[in-house]
């Protein structure tokens, strides 16, 4: 997946969960972080990406699909466009 297609992604599911389509949005998620994992794993700057998984995680375990949302398009789309790799 292209950083474009990534970032596309992460934006499409952050609006789907902002409309409150959790199931469809959680479906998108779980493709998320198999591409993020590929991400991390080619990057030079690895722990980049820590405090934004641990904000996505505190997020979902919360059940703050607004919070978890925000993260997503904003933070996770910085670090993916300014990537490395």
């Amino acid at each position: 997946m292209t950083k474009d297609q990534l970032t596309a992604l992460l934006s499409d599911t952050a609006s789907l969960f902002r409309l409150g389509q959790e199931g469809k949005a959680n479906a998108q998620y779980q493709q998320i972080i198999g591409q993020v994992q590929a991400w991390i794993a080619a990057s030079k700057n690895k722990e980049a990406y820590m405090p934004v998984l641990t904000q996505l995680l505190n997020a979902q375990e919360r059940k703050d699909w607004l919070d978890l949302a925000d993260t997503l398009e904003y933070e996770l789309t910085a670090l993916i466009q300014h990537a490395d790799n």
